[in-house]
């Protein structure tokens, strides 16, 4: 079963997000694709969260953090834990979501709309492979802590 995402304390841990970054709510929004007031009301909380597009866009942008987390709370690991990011990005790569050289609108929205449904599919496999292998990290703590 999905986990919902936990909107409350969005704002805050977006702001969080653009300070480990370091950049602007400016810079960020020029990056995902939306007008700077958006980002703004999300951080103030006027707007109490984004769409999967700007998700997307936001995760494939920034690799290096986990907005997993910003969307969800720390059910989701936390804000520099990158290995369910990582597996986004690898994802995104593999369904042809992010842009290349040879493609260079493949983040048009409509692509990316289109894509969501075959990410989703491969982070739940990614997810649940993450969690087997917790599972493993906790049965091995268990044995260590019998002997």
């Amino acid at each position: 079963m999905t986990k919902e995402f936990n909107k409350s304390g969005f704002g805050s841990r977006l702001a969080e997000a653009l300070a480990y970054l370091g950049i602007t709510q400016r810079d960020f929004a020029a990056a995902i694709g939306v007008h700077a007031p958006n980002v703004s009301m999300w951080i103030s909380g006027k707007l109490d969260f984004w769409n999967a597009e700007s998700f997307i866009k936001a995760q494939c942008a920034y690799p290096n953090v986990n907005f997993f987390y910003v969307s969800g709370g720390p059910d989701y690991g936390k804000l520099t834990d990158v290995t369910l990011s990582y597996a986004f990005y690898q994802a995104s790569e593999k369904v042809g979501v992010l842009p290349t050289a040879d493609n260079p609108e493949r983040d048009e929205k409509e692509t990316l709309v289109s894509k969501i449904k075959e990410l989703d599919a491969t982070i739940k496999i990614y997810k649940s492979t993450l969690e087997r292998y917790k599972a493993t990290i906790d049965n091995y703590e268990e044995q260590l802590k019998l002997r």
